[in-house]
């Protein structure tokens, strides 16, 4: 099933409060913030007042607009459609990793940002955790935390967190069985997409998420890279806090 034709199965929009992320994002969040999120669908990470998203999805945007969202159109893998110096904060929560060329990305975020804004995005981290399923949904690369913590240093960026929800069982995302079982989803999703997007929908993805949190370890951990401080091998996915120097 295509990117744009699945925003349109997926029964409802997400609130951004409902995930994980948020005990993070909302330290960021300021009245008369001018915000840009970048790859949102219809499960967006930031409030829908003072955010613009934007998308590849026409079914997306049109579906964020009727929540009264302000929307934009558009490949992020092409220059970013704004001026210089723009926004407050501008988020990407898994994206980068679908971007070919990630650091022109990066590149063009810092261009809209304001001097001191803020950058937040989530990526998936270790290629030790690659699979059948970053395959499947497109993914160029997985990350490991000390090299992206350069990407951003040589781009212009501080890098002020690196946050993590630890996943206990992580040590299973690296066996044969994780490995085989993760093709019989890829399978079943390639064979029944429609079946498919219905079963990862909104109505059923709440729970899911709440489950997936039932093995994660006592809430966000983050560490400080100016320390020298990095996530080990246990996370698989990572979140950044970067700052506009």
């Amino acid at each position: 099933m295509e990117y744009d034709q699945y925003w349109n199965t997926v029964s409802a929009v997400a609130e951004p409060s409902q995930w994980p992320a948020w005990q993070l994002l909302e330290g960021y969040i300021r009245e008369g913030q001018l915000r840009l999120e970048i790859g949102a669908g219809i499960r967006p990470k930031l409030p829908f007042s003072g955010t613009i998203f934007l998308d590849t999805s026409e079914n997306a945007a049109r579906r964020l607009a009727q929540r009264g969202a302000l929307t934009v159109v558009h490949d992020a893998q092409h220059p970013l459609p704004f001026p210089d110096e723009n926004f407050d904060l501008v988020g990407a929560f898994e994206v980068l990793e679908h971007i070919k060329d990630d650091v022109a990305t990066i590149r063009d975020i810092k261009r809209i940002l304001k001097p001191n804004g803020y950058f937040i995005c989530s990526v998936p981290a270790h290629m030790a955790y690659w699979s059948p399923w970053d395959e499947f949904v497109g993914h160029h690369r997985r990350y490991d935390p000390r090299a992206l913590h350069q990407i951003f240093i040589r781009e212009g960026f501080q890098v002020l967190q690196l946050c993590a929800f630890q996943n206990i069982v992580y040590w299973f995302q690296r066996t044969v069985m994780y490995r085989v079982a993760l093709r019989g989803v890829v399978w079943s999703a390639q064979q029944f997409p429609s079946v498919f997007s219905r079963a990862v929908d909104d109505v059923s993805f709440a729970p899911v998420v709440k489950l997936m949190n039932l093995f994660k370890k006592s809430g966000l951990v983050c560490w400080d890279p100016s320390a020298g401080d990095f996530p080990d091998g246990s996370v698989t996915n990572l979140m950044v806090v970067c700052k506009k120097i």
